[in-house]
């Protein structure tokens, strides 16, 4: 087995797996503190963002960029192309470009991120 990482055009062939469990740490504390913030607020809010989270980080996400990505079935840098693929049949990589998923991913991450930051206002002029 090589131990070198090759470079293509797309990007590493394939990432180093410490790289994808930091990445995953990463992830899911950006997650949990967000359901916390939510927490302080109400706790039902709380619930609510972390099966937003989840639904759309983990499962919608996931099919509309995962399965149209390149690194399909092959570990990226957060391994989603591996989870994909246990769960996916994979799409049309030419429209990976142009998936609707890639569309919703700004807004997606973007309210992951401002929503505990407005509710954590709140909560504290509340």
């Amino acid at each position: 087995m090589n131990s070198e990482i090759k470079l293509y055009e797309q990007g590493l062939e394939e990432y180093p797996k410490s790289s994808i469990i930091l990445s995953n740490l990463m992830m899911t504390l950006w997650i949990v503190l967000g359901t916390i913030a939510c927490w302080f607020l109400n706790p039902i809010f709380a619930w609510i963002y972390l099966a937003f989270a989840v639904i759309m980080v983990g499962i919608v996400l996931r099919k509309l960029v995962c399965t149209h990505c390149y690194y399909y079935d092959k570990w990226c840098c957060l391994g989603w192309g591996k989870l994909s693929a246990l769960f996916f049949k994979q799409g049309d990589m030419n429209r990976f470009n142009t998936s609707i998923g890639l569309t919703l991913a700004g807004p997606t991450y973007g309210l992951l991120s401002l929503i505990p930051t407005i509710l954590i206002i709140i909560s504290m002029i509340h």
